[in-house]
């Protein structure tokens, strides 16, 4: 598939008149929330002005540093998606020199520190047969959580680099791992609670049309944003991708809050825990295909748990 490379970030023309006839109209709750991923993607690669807006707050940037950003992975906006692919993340090269990632992930799938570390491996390995390592691009990967991955450690933004224990000296930050954390944005900092990003967080949570609407008064890329948000979840074609984005997040759901009733065990913990050992398989062993397909297959899933023993949880035995 063709890569949309973005080097005008100019706001939609005309955006007040479409904010008046599309947005302001628009009361009670949001359709779709922008924690809907196939919303999420559609979004970000529509409107190039949001795009950079989101990846200037993340990463802490000025708009003006931007000047090209290619989207890596696009998808043609109301074609049908293979259901089995749950990955709807965005990745993007930014100025020709940097990598990024951004994966919108609500549901706790308890193998968030795994999956990042795996998919940023990856990124950082893309190197051509006989291409010198110093030509490895920066990587980072984003991820947008609704609920920590540590039980221990939980707070609005966290960034990872490789770093000494000891003496916190950065070995590299040409690998990283950034996530915000929107069950947290209670607990953001002052400072924070000025920025863009916080600002983005509310609308990655916002219910009603009444809190988009208010965001947009101060910025005119939320404006944008909410815009698009508005035409996009109104469009019949998209409202069917939306709606069975839905439908999988809540079949999957279902898969694990069953338990697995199929000889397996029961219970929500047992069900979780052996879905974990069974997605370390399957990136060990490099079968990503088969970990898509198992989320939305039940029967694969249970062929897939007796080929690799995994019978019983720990707490089981």
């Amino acid at each position: 598939m063709n890569t949309y490379l973005f080097t005008d970030f100019s706001l939609t023309p005309g955006l007040d008149s479409k904010y008046d006839a599309i947005l302001k109209p628009a009361t009670g709750p949001l359709p779709y929330r922008l924690t809907n991923d196939y919303l999420f993607k559609a979004l970000f690669q529509k409107s190039p002005a949001a795009l950079r807006g989101l990846i200037c707050a993340l990463l802490d940037l000025q708009p003006e540093s931007i000047v090209s950003c290619e989207i890596l992975n696009p998808i043609i906006l109301g074609d049908q998606i293979d259901e089995k692919d749950c990955i709807l993340d965005i990745r993007l090269v930014l100025n020709s020199n940097l990598k990024l990632n951004i994966e919108l992930q609500i549901d706790n799938m308890k193998n968030w520190p795994q999956r990042s570390v795996y998919y940023t491996s990856r990124m950082y390995t893309e190197l051509a047969p006989g291409q010198d390592y110093k030509e490895a691009l920066p990587c980072i990967h984003i991820g947008i959580l609704n609920e920590s991955p540590f039980d221990d450690h939980s707070v609005f933004l966290s960034k990872y680099y490789l770093t000494d224990i000891s003496s916190g000296h950065i070995y590299t930050s040409d690998f990283s791992i950034i996530m915000l954390n929107l069950s947290e944005i209670d607990h953001a900092t002052e400072a924070q609670k000025q920025s863009d990003l916080y600002q983005w967080a509310k609308l990655f949570l916002a219910t009603e049309y009444e809190e988009v609407k208010e965001m947009s008064k101060n910025s005119p890329v939320l404006k944008e944003a909410g815009v698009y948000i508005r035409e996009l979840t109104s469009d019949e074609e998209l409202k069917l991708r939306l709606e069975a984005r839905e439908k999988y997040y809540a079949d999957r759901k279902a898969i694990f809050s069953s338990g697995y009733d199929t000889g397996y065990g029961s219970g929500f913990d047992s069900a979780l825990e052996k879905m974990n050992r069974l997605t370390g398989h399957l990136l060990s062993d490099n079968r990503l295909e088969d970990l898509k397909r198992c989320t939305s297959d039940p029967d694969f899933l249970q062929k897939l748990f007796q080929e690799y023993g995994i019978s019983r949880s720990s707490s089981e035995k």
